[in-house]
């Protein structure tokens, strides 16, 4: 018989610093919380004051010479723009790290969520759908949509009312009192219409359940949305201010950082240094220095990756920058993130969340990654191949308009790239583009 023993075995594990923390977390705050951010730690740390900083000549000119709309008055450039459910919903998967494969099948599940937050397609045709850039298997486009399940609101994503009801009652509090009888009612029953009585009294029999524990479970269940995205399907307006100015200065394209309205902080030296003094104040004050210095070595890092990472993208699309979206680069996180020398969920974090006003137009960081689909002259962006679908329709003859199969044929004829039926449907739904019969002009 073996006893109980003690065993020693190293291991290596990266441990997240409150600094690591609190970088990463400001890399993926807008513009504009970063601005209310800065503005409450300066109103809190009396170690921290604010810093003029120097516009420099190019800088002046960027900001001055970037042509948005919506300018007002306070100089900031504003963009208003329609975010959808699907667009909300991209955002919060990328912030799941899953990995470029996975956020490729979360993509596919996303686009086969209806405007009531159901999942309207079989995980056969979203296996179809990804194929075949990428092949998995069903189990696995099922692990990929219980991480999409776990977004807001809750609900989305379920294939049936009574998964539905689950996903709601499985993301509460576990303690929370008539949670479980809950659940066994709705797995017991197919509860589309909660508003009946007979029923519920033999199933109430069935489960051995008290009259108090039976109401907070029914509580419970009505509480819940059988359509959980009706409220928030419309698009809404949503105000951003682009992080980063693109521009064409002589032959090349400048990138700049939109930080000339966000306060600068430095260390309030001569506070800090009568602090020193008083030794007994200075060690009670002393947390609140090394917070200040902190949160400026952490901003300063927010302003190099994200420079570096607008860099790379600008270069990595320059044929994009000079001729337009036909030529798009297919692009991936872990591309940027090889060339700045970081990991890609930094990457990620930052495409979720910025723009860069460029000099065709304003772009999310999101906009300049797409996977790549198969050409003769090798890899194509399928942003490169939906801009070539948008042109054969804008060509095409609106008494006989293109259908999906025909623009596929064109596609592999004439372009040398091989994209499904079912693809170019999907590229024509996302860009709002009705089907051939309804495009069609008698």
């Amino acid at each position: 018989m073996v006893g109980p023993a003690i065993k020693l075995q190293p291991s290596l594990r990266l441990k997240m610093t409150p600094q690591m923390q609190q970088a990463i977390r400001l890399l993926q705050v807008p513009i504009l919380d970063l601005k209310a951010l800065i503005d409450e730690a300066l109103n809190e740390n009396l170690f921290l004051e604010n810093e003029e900083a120097e516009v420099h000549e190019t800088e002046s000119y960027a900001l001055e010479h970037t042509g948005l709309p919506n300018l007002s008055i306070d100089g900031i450039d504003r963009i208003t723009y329609k975010e959808t459910l699907s667009d909300d919903l991209y955002r919060q998967l990328e912030f799941k790290n899953l990995g470029e494969r996975k956020n490729k099948i979360g993509y596919a599940i996303i686009d086969s969520i209806n405007e009531n937050g159901y999942l309207a397609a079989d995980l056969q045709t979203i296996r179809d759908t990804v194929a075949p850039e990428i092949v998995v298997s069903i189990g696995e486009i099922e692990a990929v949509l219980e991480r999409v399940q776990q977004l807001d609101p809750a609900g989305v994503g379920a294939r049936t009312p009574k998964e539905c009801l689950l996903i709601q009652l499985r993301q509460l509090d576990s303690g929370i009192p008539g949670l479980e009888l809950a659940c066994s009612i709705v797995e017991k029953e197919k509860l589309v219409d909660l508003n009946f009585s007979k029923e519920f009294d033999r199933l109430k029999q069935e489960l051995g359940a008290s009259d108090e524990d039976w109401y907070k479970a029914i509580a419970l269940i009505k509480n819940c949305e059988l359509h959980p995205c009706k409220s928030i399907n419309a698009p809404t307006a949503q105000t951003m201010i682009p992080d980063v100015f693109v521009r064409q200065v002589d032959d090349c394209l400048k990138v700049v950082l939109n930080d000339a309205f966000i306060p600068q902080l430095k260390i309030n030296q001569i506070y800090a240094n009568a602090l020193r003094e008083d030794k007994k104040r200075f060690a009670e004050c002393r947390a609140q220095l090394i917070q200040a210095k902190g949160l400026i070595k952490s901003l300063e890092e927010r302003r190099e990756t994200l420079k570096k990472a607008a860099e790379a993208i600008v270069r990595q699309q320059e044929e994009f920058f000079e001729k337009g979206p036909e030529y798009m680069r297919p692009m991936v996180h872990r591309d940027i993130a090889e060339v700045i020398e970081t990991n890609e969920s930094t990457v990620s974090r930052i495409a979720a969340t910025k723009w860069m006003q460029t000099p065709r137009g304003p772009l999310e960081f999101s906009y300049f990654f797409s996977s790549g689909l198969n050409s003769s002259s090798g890899k194509k962006s399928s942003t490169a191949v939906r801009a070539i679908i948008r042109k054969l329709i804008n060509d095409e003859n609106k008494a006989h308009p293109l259908s999906d199969r025909k623009i596929s044929a064109i596609l592999l004829s004439g372009h040398g790239i091989n994209v499904a039926t079912r693809t170019v449907a999907k590229y024509r739904k996302k860009d709002g583009i009705p089907s051939s019969t309804k495009r069609k002009k008698r």
